[in-house]
């Protein structure tokens, strides 16, 4: 059923009929749509009211871009936002000001602004999306404790800022040395001397990082297949243990 097709009314009374039985702790909602975002369904305030809910993850197709009202989620700790539209001002303003219990906040294709209370953050990357959004993330991420980082490749563009080392700048690392992470994990890679200068980076600027976590990519294009590549990435990966006050593994 698309988002177009479907009775509002009936859909808003199913969830507030599901968190009116007083110990639902889990709730995923989402909704098939088309490729027009006008389709999205708009959630209403009454599903932001309970006080058993723990996790909440909302998906493609579910709108909360005019959430207004009473919200009231006292011991939420988890919330994923995957392709959902929202208002920036009412999301921080309105939803995660209501949030006092909040731990982990997962953003995909979303738009963001400041968050106090995070103190864990995981990030989905790849070649057609830039970094320009992660200096500003990073500097307002106060207690950020754990970062996730899901390919370290992206599309380098002069706004990246300071997060990466693809582009030379003054204040290098500038957002980093501002960010309180302690632990990185780092999936998707695949060996490059790209990855490696990234890892670095990081290693060099993020001043409380005391472990890191790094997955190889497992598919036949990853450079690590190649046997000279791989002993000179085991050969790099021991001098960031030597050189580094962080504890850096390498997960294949």
């Amino acid at each position: 059923m698309c988002a177009n097709d479907v009775d509002t009314d009936r859909v808003d009374g199913w969830i507030s009929n599901v968190l009116a039985r007083g110990s639902v702790s889990d709730l995923d909602l989402a909704i098939a749509i088309g490729s027009d975002e006008e389709d999205n369904h708009q959630l209403s305030p009454k599903c932001f009211e309970c006080t058993t809910l723990v996790s909440l993850k909302m998906h493609r197709g579910i709108d909360i871009s005019l959430v207004s009202g009473r919200i009231l989620l006292p011991l939420l700790k988890t919330l994923v936002l995957d392709s959902v539209p929202v208002c920036p001002n009412e999301f921080e303003i309105l939803l995660l000001h209501a949030l006092p219990s909040l731990q982990e906040l997962l953003l995909v294709y979303v738009m963001w602004k400041v968050f106090d209370n995070l103190n864990s953050l995981a990030i989905w990357s790849g070649g057609d999306r830039g970094w320009q959004a992660m200096p500003a993330l990073l500097r307002n991420c106060p207690n950020l404790e754990t970062l996730v980082i899901k390919g370290l490749v992206h599309r380098v563009t002069d706004k990246c800022g300071d997060v990466c080392d693809c582009i030379y700048r003054e204040d290098k690392g500038l957002s980093l040395t501002l960010c309180p992470v302690k632990v990185m994990e780092i999936y998707g890679f695949q060996g490059t001397m790209k990855e490696m200068a990234m890892i670095q980076h990081f290693l060099d600027y993020f001043p409380s990082l005391k472990e890191m976590e790094v997955y190889a990519e497992e598919n036949s294009t990853t450079q690590l297949r190649d046997r000279e590549v791989s002993k000179l990435v085991l050969r790099i990966f021991q001098l960031y243990n030597k050189f580094s006050s962080c504890s850096v593994q390498l997960c294949i």
